[in-house]
């Protein structure tokens, strides 16, 4: 008999003697056990109750001495569905552990941490790492492709209603699109802006027109690029968030200066 399914169930060889000893008798006392195996009577318990919580075997009491039986084989498939639930449970967790572990590895290493995200449910995660962080933050805002923006919209209005409510302000440096290249337009965004907290600077997209978007926050860049796909990246470094949010600073100088004559 092939003994390698149970080994991979995870029993001793000694486990495996006691339930093979078991398998062709309706029922067996445990003393029986302890004359075939020579092992001890404690150890033959142990063994008993092991099996019987995998529900391999089960406890009759038709005597006054416990008496134990082997449960249908089929138990043996019901086990490995088990494990493997078990498995993918684990898993999932893990794999949605795993970033904070590596940020903590790679910090006390001075390596930067890096995340990859795809899709909605990415670009939602992306931006529920903003608020999680829970300060002020540099936004470089993307010029979106149109088929791609009608998609983002939803996520990025539940976003903004969050992060107001959380009273995060922005620093933006925002390409003015049609509605706004004219000083009128200009000048009635940035009265909304007020109640959106939203400081903003703009540039021409003549400067700046990349549908890709840059997140400072904390010490934290998200980088999300919307093109046909979306993807974004995460990358936690002190020294480069501190580092991209002077060239964000030196940027909002240079698109004053140049954008619009101003």
């Amino acid at each position: 008999m092939d003994l390698e399914p149970l080994k991979n169930l995870g029993l001793r060889q000694e486990e495996i003697d006691v339930y093979l000893f078991m398998l062709p008798k309706k029922s067996v006392k445990a003393g029986e056990i302890i004359k075939k195996t020579g092992l001890k009577r404690g150890t033959v318990y142990n063994i008993l109750v092991n099996l019987a919580n995998k529900e391999l075997i089960e406890e009759i009491k038709k005597t006054k001495v416990a008496q134990w039986r082997v449960k249908h084989p089929s138990g043996i498939l019901a086990l490995v569905e088990k494990q493997e639930l078990n498995l993918s449970e684990s898993k999932e967790a893990l794999t949605k552990s795993l970033p904070a572990l590596l940020t903590q590895y790679n910090l006390a290493h001075e390596r930067p941490g890096v995340r990859f995200f795809e899709g909605i449910a990415g670009n939602e995660q992306l931006y529920n790492d903003i608020l999680s962080v829970g300060q002020d933050y540099y936004l470089l805002r993307p010029v979106y492709e149109s088929t791609f923006k009608e998609q983002v919209k939803p996520v990025f209005k539940q976003f903004m209603k969050k992060r107001i409510s959380h009273n995060l302000r922005v620093k933006a440096i925002t390409p003015a699109d049609d509605k706004h290249v004219a000083p009128e337009g200009r000048k009635e965004q940035e009265k909304k802006d007020q109640d959106i907290l939203f400081d903003r600077t703009w540039v021409s997209t003549s400067l700046y027109n990349s549908p890709v978007e840059i997140d400072i926050y904390g010490d934290r860049v998200a980088i999300m690029s919307y093109g046909k796909e979306f993807v974004g990246t995460i990358i936690q470094s002190e020294q480069i968030s501190k580092a991209l949010k002077q060239v964000f600073e030196l940027a909002r100088v240079g698109a004053k200066v140049k954008s619009f004559n101003i």
